[in-house]
Order: C-alpha cells, then sequence, then structure tokens
C-alpha cells in the first residue's frame, strides 16, 4: 500500500485490525497511523518503509502488536522515528523485526530520527521470541523515550539477541522519570556517546548476560559506556560494560549506581566514575582499588533483585488457526 497524499494505513477508533503480509511504503506521510484506541496486530513478511514522516505513529491509547511467527517487519529509510508513540500507546514485537537507517530530511536539525521513540508514558516491549531484532544506524539514535515512559528488552529463552548498534550518538536515551529493562542478550555498541544515558530521575535496570560495549569518543568528558545524570539510578544484576571510551559508569548530580555480579573489562576511564554528590553500592572489595573514583554511603550491601522469571513464549495456537482460516477464505479455488 502506498498513498502519495498521506498514510498507507490509518487506523482510528478500531479493535482487532490484523495486517498480514502487508506492506505500507513510500507514502508522504506514515506507513501506519494507529490511534483512538485502536488496537492492530501485524503479522510478517512485513514492512513499513521510505515513506516522509514515521514508519509506524502511535497515539490516543493505541496498541500495535508485531506478531512476526510466520516471516519478518522492516521498519527502515523513513524520514523521521521509525516507531513513533505517545498518550498512553503500547507498541511490542515478539522479534524478528528491523528498524534501520532513519533519518530526518535533509537540513532539519537537531535531528529526531531515532528507532524508537516514546512520550507520554508510552510502553514498548522488544522480545526475541521468533528471532533476533537489530535497531541500528538511525540518525538521531536507537532508543529515546521521556515523560514517563518505559521499554523493556528481553529473551525469552531462544538462542536470538536484540542489537542497538551504531546509532550515531546514543544507544538508549532515557529521561524525565522514564524507566529502561534490559534482560539478557541485548547488546549496545557502536556509538559516538553512550550506550545508555539516563537524565532526569529515569532509571535503568540490567539483569543477566547483557553487554555494552565500544561506546564512546575519546576526549568527551561524558563519554563512558552508562552515564546515569540528574537524580537518576541504574541497578545492574549481571552483564558486562567493557571497552567504552571513559569510564564503564559515569554517575552524575544526585545519581546513584547499585551494582553486583557484573564484570567491567577494559573501559578507558576504569569501572565507575562519581561526582561529589552521586553514590555507588556495590559486590566490590572495601578498599575498591584502581579504576574506581565514587563514594559508597553505608557497609548494608545491594538491594536484592525481586525478579521473578523470564517471559514465555505466547500460545499462538488460535491466532495461527484463525489466520489459516481467513488464507483459505481469501484464496481463490481452482
Amino acid at each position: 500500500m502506498t498513498n502519495p497524499a498521506g498514510d498507507s494505513f490509518d487506523v482510528n477508533n478500531s479493535h482487532a485490525v490484523i495486517l498480514d503480509t502487508c506492506t505500507g511504503n513510500g507514502s508522504l506521510s506514515y506507513g501506519l497511523s494507529a490511534n483512538g484506541g485502536s488496537d492492530v496486530t501485524v503479522e510478517g513478511t512485513a514492512s513499513f518503509d521510505g515513506n516522509g514522516s514515521e514508519g509506524i505513529n502511535m497515539g490516543s491509547n493505541a496498541i500495535v502488536s508485531i506478531n512476526d511467527w510466520a516471516g519478518s517487519t522492516d521498519i527502515s529509510n523513513n524520514r523521521g522515528p521509525g516507531v513513533w508513540l505517545t498518550s498512553g500507546s503500547v507498541f511490542s514485537t515478539l522479534g524478528s523485526t528491523t528498524i534501520e537507517n532513519n533519518a530526518n530530511a535533509p537540513g532539519l536539525t537537531p535531528s529526531t530520527a531515532f528507532g524508537v521513540s516514546l512520550f507520554g508514558a508510552s510502553k514498548a516491549q522488544i522480545g526475541t521470541c521468533y528471532g533476533p531484532n537489530v535497531i541500528q544506524g538511525n540518525q538521531a539514535g536507537g532508543i529515546n523515550l521521556q515523560e514517563n515512559s518505559e521499554i523493556s528488552l528481553w529473551n525469552c529463552g531462544q538462542p536470538y539477541q536484540s542489537l542497538i548498534h551504531a546509532n550515531g550518538p546514543v544507544g538508549i536515551s532515557a529521561g524525565l522519570g522514564s524507566q529502561v529493562t534490559l534482560y539478557d542478550d541485548v547488546q549496545i555498541s557502536g556509538h559516538t556517546g553512550p550506550g545508555v544515558e539516563l537524565w532526569g530521575k529515569s532509571q535503568l535496570y540490567i539483569f543477566g548476560a547483557n553487554l555494552i560495549s565500544q561506546n564512546g569518543t575519546a576526549d568527551d568528558l561524558r563519554s563512558a559506556g552508562v552515564v546515569v545524570d540528574g537524580n537518576s539510578e541504574t541497578y545492574l544484576r549481571g552483564g558486562t560494560i567493557s571497552a567504552n571510551e571513559g569510564p564503564g559508569m559515569l554517575v552524575l548530580v544526585n545519581s546513584s549506581a547499585d551494582f553486583t555480579g557484573a564484570t567491567f573489562t577494559g573501559n578507558s576511564g576504569g569501572t565507575i566514575t562519581c561526582d561529589s554528590s552521586a553514590y555507588m553500592v556495590s559486590d566490590l572489595p572495601g578498599n575498591h582499588g584502581a579504576g574506581i573514583n565514587c563514594r559508597t554511603p553505608h557497609n548494608l550491601g545491594n538491594r536484592r533483585s525481586t525478579w521473578i522469571g523470564r517471559p514465555a513464549i505466547p500460545d499462538l495456537s488460535a491466532q495461527k488457526k484463525k489466520d489459516a482460516w481467513y488464507r483459505s477464505v481469501a484464496t481463490p479455488k481452482n
């Protein structure tokens, strides 16, 4: 579907909409617009590429679920964010989704073309049940969330990763009361700035075998694997932060880091650096050693993690049966 005068797909005040093996490419505005509390399921193979604005635009409590058990979905080369959502909307994918090379029109600065942008208490779930996810080469950064928004990237027990790679200045930026969770097999690498940046009373929770590596730029005083700024917090329960320019974590302005079971190797500025207002609580030895410039406020240890288990692959047998019936009705008989 291509619309030279507007959106490829425009869904308003509608429920149980399924886009099965559809493309919304090359339209003047959005590849898919969902508003008014609509819920839309995208089943691959699908694409929302090369549109004049966002690949997918969501508002007013809309829900868009990418369910790629039968193929992949591509959201690339749009003039703006790959996926943009606000006003309590919810975006999710269960894997096999690529969001890459989204960029603003030439001359438009600063760029707003993140892979995924969340505002207004929106939420996103990015899982790897059916294949890997790739967020790569987006002009403004990989993921941007503000205004009490939330995003979780997680592995549901399958041998796939979510890769956030080489998205300009930042991998994930979370601000204004937003929250990021990384649960197993997320890799963030190759950015000119931090792999993850927190500001404005935001939080990062890392659990399991995640990797933040090879981010930052030499001689940039704010360069680090993870920057925690402005009354923000990070909780690490495992994970590796390695080979970044600057410290593994840079903690500033009344912020804190709480970590245990994490590995820090090869960061040019050491393990962690704090300004005079920031603190850490860790499982490091009491004397800390070289590469650690941060105060510990007490000897009570880390906060206990309350994670209760990894998400499971959903049962889609009923949905697959319904889709097979739709296909049989829609396919002409010889």
